[in-house]
């Protein structure tokens, strides 16, 4: 990526993943009075923001005129919103809820990008000797399309996602879980509740029915 100086103002700024805090930028703005920026935001060619919201706000609060940015030239494919979904995931301090809806949104974009990736887990679920994603390679290599799985597994997204933002696999799955399985509007309850960063109560909540949800929400309130 190529590192330029770019006038504050000529930054765009489109839907963001996050909603902005005001809090977030004014910490923000204090230690970057105190030890500068030490990561640049990320925009694409045309000036329009893919990551870094609040340090582009605490700039703002300094009253800077420029920033640095990392350009990152590429506007295919979600691939800005998933830098931005990378950026937060790695920098950005989330609620589990919030995490678990990031790396949700993630796999898809991936899933868009990577359709072979679908095929696979049709073919994981087929195998009933399958338990693992290791013992699915083994079972490969004795197929005739062995090499295929073998690449389709270099592009499993928990993998990918594991290795770049430095948790296991196993916790990416159980962070989807919660994204997709807790209804929306037990979502909107619990994202300014203590449970929102509870990951354990989280998929206590994702593995009970939908219709189920409600009363063990207003249980779990209770019991605060």
């Amino acid at each position: 990526m190529e590192i330029k100086i770019v006038k504050i103002g000529a930054i765009k700024i489109n839907e963001r993943n996050r909603q902005y805090n005001a809090s977030k930028a004014k910490e923000l703005a204090d230690s970057i009075q105190e030890i500068g920026l030490l990561h640049p935001i990320i925009i694409d060619a045309d000036n329009a923001l893919i990551a870094g919201l609040h340090r582009l706000e605490a700039a703002k609060i300094l009253d800077w005129e420029e920033i640095p940015c990392n350009v990152f030239d590429i506007i295919t494919d979600n691939a800005e919103e998933l830098a931005e979904i990378d950026e937060n995931l790695i920098r950005a301090e989330l609620t589990e809820l919030e995490k678990a809806d990031l790396l949700c949104r993630a796999k898809e974009i991936h899933e868009i990008r990577h359709p072979e990736s679908l095929k696979a887990n049709i073919t994981k679920r087929n195998l009933k000797q399958f338990v693992a994603e290791s013992e699915i390679i083994s079972l490969s290599d004795k197929d005739s399309n062995s090499n295929n799985l073998l690449k389709i597994k270099d592009k499993s997204f928990t993998k990918a996602t594991a290795d770049k933002i430095g948790i296991s696999s196993r916790s990416i799955f159980q962070s989807i879980q919660i994204s997709k399985n807790i209804s929306p509007e037990i979502k909107e309850k619990i994202k300014s509740t203590s449970l929102a960063d509870n990951k354990t109560e989280l998929l206590m909540f994702a593995r009970i029915e939908p219709d189920k949800q409600k009363k063990g929400y207003r249980y779990y309130r209770r019991e605060e």
